[in-house]
């Protein structure tokens, strides 16, 4: 099973240039857009869509238009969103390593996905999607220790995310917590890697889950989403609100 939409997305044809590869130099500027229909890309200041990108530093604009949509790209060293229940602008300084990246809308990822690499990776071609087809194959990659930065949207913090060795569709857990109520699905899984994305939708109230290795919560006074990558072990975690539990989720073997 695994955690978090593993990257690099879309590997669908190999590109070199005579003598290298066809990449983007280290210090420029890249524009990501998401929404406002079901769609995302990531381009170059001169409007290509980026696939391969020599290591190093980068500015990263990203405007976000779509309450329902967020723009995330993440991999080795990098883990950044924008919030799904916001709009705006924003700017974040990146540094790219040797390989693969994803950039997805995490509530739609199997419509809303691309994904580029970087140095020695393998070159890829597909950066972006439209929403009219499924979403490209997803390849291996390596386990970066991820760090969030603040952007205009508010986006909480990542912790570290963890990457599978081999190519799996991923396998998220979803909780939403409203003033009133708190659903969570599913309850009962096997043992393994997930991404677990909670919907805060209440000022007053805060979501946790705890059990073996995993203490996570949300903040009683910030609503939004998050999504934190966890590795569940079998047994039972205890899931609620404020510090009360509320429902078990059972992990098989």
């Amino acid at each position: 099973m695994r955690i978090l939409l593993v990257c690099s997305l879309a590997v669908a044809l190999a590109v070199l240039a005579p003598g290298g590869r066809a990449a983007h130099k280290a210090g420029g500027a890249l524009h990501g857009t998401v929404g406002p229909g079901f769609t995302i890309q990531l381009v170059d200041a001169s409007g290509a869509r980026v696939t391969h990108l020599d290591p190093g530093n980068y500015t990263v604009q990203v405007d976000d238009l779509s309450p329902g949509h967020n723009f995330h790209v993440f991999g080795p060293g990098v883990d950044l969103a924008t919030d799904v229940l916001g709009t705006g602008s924003a700017t974040w300084n990146v540094t790219f390593t040797d390989g693969s990246y994803a950039f997805v809308c995490d509530p739609h990822v199997g419509e809303m996905s691309g994904g580029f690499t970087v140095g020695n990776a393998a070159t890829t071609t597909s950066a972006g999607s439209s929403g009219s087809g499924g979403s490209p194959a997803r390849a291996n990659t390596s386990t970066p220790a991820a760090q969030q930065t603040t952007a205009s949207t508010n986006t909480p913090n990542a912790p570290t995310v963890r990457r599978a060795s081999t190519t799996t569709a991923p396998s998220v857990i979803r909780a939403t917590l409203t003033s009133t109520n708190l659903t969570i699905t599913p309850v009962v899984v096997k043992a393994g890697d997930f991404a677990f994305v909670v919907r805060d939708l209440s000022h007053a109230r805060g979501f946790w889950l705890a059990g073996s290795g995993v203490t996570r919560h949300t903040s009683r006074t910030r609503v939004g989403t998050i999504r934190w990558p966890i590795t569940l072990a079998p047994g039972r975690y205890s899931y609620g609100v404020n510090g009360r539990p509320v429902g078990t989720l059972t992990v098989d073997p």
